[in-house]
């Protein structure tokens, strides 16, 4: 773990995230949105964000969901193009994604990608960091902005 640590701290790479905390959105509203939607909405008003600070808005962009199972993988493809065409907005805001060619690929856990499984290692870091922000840890810390 430790030379693999040593590795990821000298490439350069991006993550964007986002935790939702079932049980406290489940508490705070009514009806909300679906987590698994919730989460994709988030990650892709950040990734927005990160291709037009990095000049990237004109680039093919592939996101690399995990696949949650069939249900949620046809409800997240039916809704990603709603998404991405202003056609369903996140509160007050509408995002343009008009700009930015995206396209979303939902991959099971099971295909064994290096990528996918490199983006892995720092979700469960990133979950326990997001709802205890006191729990700093090694993976957090090496993805944080600098």
């Amino acid at each position: 773990m430790i030379e693999l640590l040593a590795w990821i701290d000298q490439i350069e790479t991006s993550v964007v995230s986002a935790c939702i905390g079932k049980v406290a959105l489940l508490r705070h509203y009514a009806h909300p949105f679906d987590p698994y939607d919730l989460s994709i909405r988030f990650s892709l008003a950040r990734t927005r964000q990160f291709l037009a600070l990095n000049h990237q808005a004109h680039r093919c962009t592939q996101l690399i969901f995990e696949s949650r199972g069939e249900r949620h993988d046809r409800a997240a493809q039916i809704e990603f193009p709603q998404i991405l065409t202003r056609a369903s907005p996140l509160g007050h805001h509408q995002r343009d994604f008009s700009r930015f060619p995206i396209e979303p690929v939902f991959i099971s856990k099971q295909s064994n990608l290096a990528g996918h499984q490199l983006c892995g290692l720092p979700a469960r870091p990133l979950a326990k960091w997001s709802f205890d922000s006191n729990s700093i840890q090694r993976p957090v810390q090496m993805i944080e902005p600098t």
